[in-house]
């Protein structure tokens, strides 16, 4: 879903050089059942009129997941590999949602990471749940050592059971 279409709740932190804002598809609760769209926008505001950034093969934007209530924990997780990013003044690098993760075998939520894995949407079960984009990215080419860029934004979402809607 291009990141203009997520109309729901925003979260924005922004430095001199660079912002960050992360979104959802609609309203700030879900229920269990419903698919979230995520997505991020990292946008370059100056000074100059271009800057590249070394980022990480899958983007310059990373996603994390984490219950607030409970113990499932969605770490983004990503190739150590390196890509170099060209952003213009005022121009926006739009990122989507895609999971990526792994988790233990042996843990006692197996059998939610197997379920959340197998399914290409992203649902969520009840619960209070944290969603974190992250830049972690430094101006210059691959193997440089410009300046190191750390923007972190986070919101909150609300899941309900599709069988309590209230969430009692």
């Amino acid at each position: 879903m291009p990141f203009a279409a997520l109309l729901g709740p925003r979260s924005t932190n922004s430095t001199e050089r660079f912002s960050l804002e992360v979104r959802t598809s609609r309203a700030a609760t879900y229920s269990d059942r419903e698919p979230i769209r995520l997505g991020a926008r990292l946008k370059f505001n100056g000074p100059g009129e271009a800057t590249t950034l070394e980022g990480l093969g899958v983007g310059l934007v990373l996603f994390d997941i984490h219950q607030v209530d409970g113990a499932i924990q969605l770490p983004a997780v990503w190739p150590d590999e390196c890509r170099e990013y060209e952003l213009q003044r005022g121009q926006s690098y739009d990122a989507s949602y895609a999971k990526s993760g792994s988790f233990d075998e042996g843990s006692p939520d197996r059998p939610f990471y197997r379920t959340f894995f197998n399914d290409p949407e992203l649902s969520l079960p009840a619960g209070q749940w944290r969603i974190t984009a992250r830049v972690e990215a430094r101006e210059g080419s691959c193997g440089g050592d410009g300046e190191q860029i750390d923007l972190v934004v986070s919101l909150m979402l609300s899941v309900t059971s599709a069988a309590d809607p209230a969430g009692n």
